[in-house]
């Protein structure tokens, strides 16, 4: 739970990463490496890292647009494959 605090952060630059073309990765393998990541980036003892993000241009290409299944198709409204009309639709 310690970390928990941190994770609309972690989507936020996850999101603004793959707007710009960037793939992102949440990690946590840091536990094993802590004393790896405290001694590269000076982090002090009262800090605790809980997150890796690694960020880069996947195979040194850019993202294209997304394939994502229209809103409706996947929201539902008080129980489950009930769907009602967008308000601006």
């Amino acid at each position: 739970m310690a970390g928990s605090s941190i994770y609309a952060a972690v989507q936020n630059l996850m999101l603004a990463g793959r707007a710009l073309g960037l793939g992102t990765l949440l990690t946590t393998f840091n536990a094993r490496i802590e004393d790896v990541l405290r001694a590269e980036f000076s982090l002090p003892d009262d800090t605790k890292p809980v997150a890796v993000i690694p960020v880069g241009y996947p195979d040194g290409q850019r993202f294209g647009p997304t394939t994502r299944k229209p809103v409706e198709s996947v929201t539902f409204w008080d129980q489950w494959g009930a769907t009602r009309p967008l308000a601006n639709a």
